[in-house]
């Protein structure tokens, strides 16, 4: 398959068999490192790709789809998107209300595998992570990512380790901002505080790529 990179504007050819096995999904440009959003024609599925029903949309999707398969219920526009990994459904259910009261659309696993398939799927901006050793590789994930990447991303972890907010915690750990789970009755405020910032942090690279 031929791809353009629509950041760099490379052009570059991948054989089938390193393609996910899957009508939608992202790839990562060689040259500079842009996550590429790349659609087969719907006349072109991959050999032995059985034809898949889309899946239920919702505002809010908990993922059911595996493999790079396309999740619906997102925005086009990954500043709209975000991505839950967290298994306490108590703690899922603070965390959510604010967020769509922002305005996100969001997904929910409790799984760090299929975090990182949606991750690479999908246009996300927003990543909610519950503090756990199973939910590491995510961490990983996004660590590795470009620099200006992963600025890109806002990532807020939530646990026991430290008090909310705490500075120190969130630099250690390499997120934008660390959120105590005792705090569950304070995350309207907590969460909208945390958008708020990384949005203010976020605008000049914004406006100097022209996208504000």
């Amino acid at each position: 398959m031929r791809i353009s990179c629509d950041s760099c504007q490379r052009e570059f050819t991948l054989s089938e068999e390193k393609l996910p096995d899957a009508s939608r999904f992202r790839i990562k440009c060689p040259s500079c490192g842009n996550r590429i959003a790349v659609e087969r024609p719907a006349s072109q599925p991959r050999d032995g790709e059985a034809s898949r029903e889309p899946a239920q949309e919702s505002g809010t999707t908990d993922s059911e789809s595996r493999g790079g398969a396309v999740f619906l219920g997102l925005s086009p526009e990954k500043e709209n998107n975000g991505l839950l990994l967290i298994t306490d459904d108590n703690l899922l259910e603070a965390v959510r209300p604010p967020l769509e009261g922002q305005g996100y659309r969001l997904i929910a696993t409790s799984s760090a595998s299929e975090a990182i398939q949606i991750f690479h799927s999908n246009p996300l901006s927003l990543f909610v992570v519950e503090d756990l050793e199973d939910n590491a590789p995510l961490l990983r994930e996004l660590h590795s990512q470009p620099g200006y990447t992963r600025r890109e991303m806002n990532c807020i972890l939530v646990g026991d380790s430290a008090p909310s907010l705490d500075k120190e915690q969130a630099f250690l750990r390499g997120v934008n901002v660390y959120l105590s789970r005792a705090d569950k009755e304070r995350y309207g405020a907590l969460l909208t505080r945390a958008v708020g910032k990384f949005q203010q942090f976020i605008h000049p690279w914004l406006v100097a790529r022209g996208e504000v």
